[in-house]
């Protein structure tokens, strides 16, 4: 459903409503999570990029800025292998409209590898990652998300939640959870 949203004329148009709206981007400083910052940006979107890194988000910005003179990009630095700092996004939606939200956020965290190699803290980052951030950030978004309705949320998980790959046992799991998630949120909206 949701690339069907960017590859259908006009079907993401209808979250881009009301004054200067914003949708948020995590995992924005490369790869999908760039792509889908330049394209909302250029369905008229602002955009919170969010990431890990400063230097590559800035790029990020400068790039946009550069593409989208009208547009207004802002950067929100949180590692998200750190829960806590969800608040940092929280934080940085405050006084914006923010009306989608792209969750994009993962890494296999770690050396692809067998289970009784892994690091604890191979396992840790893979699970803040994939579980504990997308639920906690949920959280703190949906009540703006609420209030700028119609709005839209996009959880980016990977096929290793259907097909799960060897040495890969901790992140395909995590995707599993993604997926759960994202299906059970529909249900209760």
């Amino acid at each position: 459903m949701s690339w069907r949203l960017f590859a259908r004329n006009n079907a993401i148009e209808r979250f881009r409503h009301g004054e200067r709206p914003w949708a948020l981007v995590t995992g924005a400083s490369d790869g999908i999570g760039k792509a889908l910052a330049h394209s909302l940006a250029d369905r008229g979107f602002n955009v919170l990029l969010h990431g890990r890194n400063s230097a590559k988000l800035d790029q990020v910005r400068e790039e946009l800025l550069l593409a989208y003179p009208t547009r207004e990009f802002d950067i929100i630095v949180a590692d998200a292998t750190q829960p806590a700092l969800v608040s940092k996004v929280a934080e940085a939606v405050v006084g914006k409209r923010v009306t989608v939200v792209i969750n994009n956020v993962g890494d296999v965290g770690g050396p692809v590898q067998l289970v009784t190699n892994a690091t604890a803290e191979d396992i840790e980052k893979c699970i803040n990652l994939g579980v504990s951030w997308l639920p906690r950030l949920t959280r703190v978004l949906l009540p703006h998300l609420i209030t700028n309705q119609p709005s839209l949320i996009i959880n980016i998980g990977s096929l290793v939640a259907e097909h799960p790959a060897p040495y890969l046992a901790i992140y395909s799991a995590a995707n599993a959870y993604t997926q759960a998630f994202t299906h059970a949120l529909a249900v209760e909206n």
